[in-house]
């Protein structure tokens, strides 16, 4: 793993950089996020591709296709609806993610600034 700051190598499963104290999860957090992002598209096309079907069905066939166009401009409404819902969802937990890592980080760097200043100061009273 590679710090996606100051681009040193890392220990595996480490959270932080040892150098610069920057969090090592944001390039987890954006892999996932672009993951998500591909299985939410998924779903949008199919349900936009069931909307035009159903729409071209209930406004050119008869009776029997205009109710199956009226099910598929429905079930392809509803998709479209729960893949946006789905899309928002992750991507506001992605930036809260990502959010909390950066304070985490700019912590552990504080709190290593300050034992280095400890150290510092402790050894000039020798």
């Amino acid at each position: 793993m590679v710090c996606p700051k100051c681009k040193t190598q890392l220990d595996e499963g480490s959270r932080f950089c040892k150098f610069c104290g920057a969090a090592a999860m944001n390039t987890v957090a954006l892999q996932r996020a672009k993951k998500n992002y591909r299985l939410t598209m998924l779903p949008a096309v199919a349900g936009l591709l069931l909307l035009i079907c159903g729409l071209i069905m209930v406004f050119q066939f008869s009776d029997p296709f205009e109710t199956i166009g009226f099910v598929f401009m429905w079930v392809g409404i509803s998709l479209v609806i729960f893949t946006g819902i789905f899309a928002l969802i992750t991507s506001l937990s992605a930036v809260f993610q990502a959010r909390a890592d950066k304070e985490a980080s700019r912590d552990k760097l504080l709190q290593d600034l300050a034992k280095k200043l400890e150290d510092l100061e402790s050894s000039q009273k020798q």
